[in-house]
């Protein structure tokens, strides 16, 4: 049981909470509900400054439909290890080491329990980390869904001038010796639900501040000029490999996302071999905490995509 246990939802305390070692021996922790009448296993991949503990209500809705859920908490974020002395900063190395820890979480920790069928539904980040890995590893999962999927991310102003900036920002952070945040970034600051690009649902937006609140080694501020310029490399990677993507793809896209750039997604669904692209108009970032009428379609899509694989 996680040190934040007495304050986390209910679901969390009924499943197998662990941990495993990922690159460069740092510590990451899940959660796993087991179904011994599963007809198929769901590993979940979280989004940028998240962790399962935020995943109850889509890990619950999964496990009630008759399949097992697996989900991991990514490097420096969530309840696993922070990679700065400054623990709000969200920070990576190299963003590969995202899809390593999750290879080693598939096969150290899901692969055992020998699914019927294999499952992933990624959000955000998340889908840009699960689509990396479907790529290099294309036989592990019978089907994939991504959740407004990381394939672009909207920016202040064009690309072209942000990254030398943020280069050149992030090497001046590995001279120093220590990484900071991108120009305007802060540590953890909430966000008054009137003010927020997330979710139309007052519910469920104020359920997840308040989690925040109450286990605040959840909490994370702004990313680092070094995430910025892997994460570019990195979604440069998908666009350059879409094609090679062959695991069958359902790609939920938020009509009215303000967080990750709905053009580069249509390119990347456009040139992969199996991707099928559901387009909801009024929606939201966070499609899976979005109001009920939204959110049941999300649910409905995710479910019917898995059952058809």
């Amino acid at each position: 049981m996680t040190q934040a246990a007495v304050a986390i939802p209910s679901l969390w305390q009924q499943a197998v909470q662990g941990e495993f070692t990922g690159v460069d021996g740092v510590t990451l922790r899940y959660a796993h509900l087991p179904n011994p009448f599963a007809r198929g296993t769901v590993v979940i991949a979280s989004g940028r400054s998240e962790g399962y503990l935020k995943y109850d209500g889509l890990a619950e809705d999964l496990h009630k439909s008759g399949l097992e859920v697996f989900i991991w908490d990514h490097r420096g974020q969530g309840l696993s290890d922070r990679l700065s002395s400054n623990r709000f900063l969200g920070h990576v190395q190299r963003f590969e080491h995202y899809v390593e820890d999750m290879h080693t979480f598939v096969t150290q920790v899901v692969q055992p329990s020998n699914p019927k069928k294999l499952y992933l539904v990624g959000h955000s980040m998340g889908g840009a980390i699960g689509t990396l890995y479907i790529l290099a590893h294309p036989g592990v999962f019978d089907a994939a869904v991504f959740s407004a999927p990381m394939y672009g991310i909207q920016l202040p102003g064009p690309r072209w001038a942000l990254q030398p900036v943020l280069s050149m920002l992030a090497s001046w952070n590995r001279w120093q010796g220590r990484p900071d945040y991108i120009p305007g970034g802060t540590d953890y600051q909430p966000i008054p639900f009137e003010e927020n690009a997330l979710t139309q649902d007052p519910e469920r937006y104020q359920a997840f501040q308040a989690l925040y609140q109450q286990v605040p080694q959840l909490q994370l501020g702004s990313p680092s000029n070094h995430w910025m310029v892997e994460s570019f490399a990195a979604m440069d990677r998908i666009k350059q490999q879409a094609h090679m993507l062959i695991t069958p793809t359902l790609v939920m896209q938020a009509g009215q996302d303000a967080i990750v750039d709905n053009q580069a997604m249509e390119q990347v669904v456009a040139l992969g071999q199996n991707m099928q692209l559901i387009s909801l108009s009024d929606a939201r970032h966070e499609l899976l905490v979005e109001i009920p009428s939204i959110r049941e379609q999300v649910l409905t899509a995710i479910t019917q995509w898995l059952d058809q694989h």
